[in-house]
């Protein structure tokens, strides 16, 4: 019976030490979706200005091989973040 009760109490800690993980993981990556939600809008105005003096210039396949890479990674970040906040919140349930 002791045994049953030390077993309770070291898995009820652990699940407090996951719970609170948990919580400090979840801010984190509250901070860098805001972080990323600040840089999407700061490129805005770039990206315009890009594309303006794109329209300007002769066509140049290197930079549009590279700016279609930066899509893809910018596309891959936001499907990890995304799959992040799903296996968290499966993990609570």
């Amino acid at each position: 019976m002791h045994q049953d009760e030390s077993l309770i109490v070291a898995l009820s800690d652990s699940v407090n030490r996951v719970e609170k993980e948990q919580v400090r993981l979840e801010s984190e990556l509250d901070f860098f979706r805001a972080q990323q939600r600040e840089l999407e809008e700061m490129l805005i105005p770039l990206e315009e200005s890009l594309q303006q003096e794109m329209n300007n210039m002769p066509h140049d396949t290197k930079r549009d091989h590279t700016y279609q890479l930066a899509e893809n990674i910018d596309s891959q970040m936001r499907q990890l973040a995304d799959e992040s906040t799903t296996s968290k919140r499966s993990s609570r349930e």
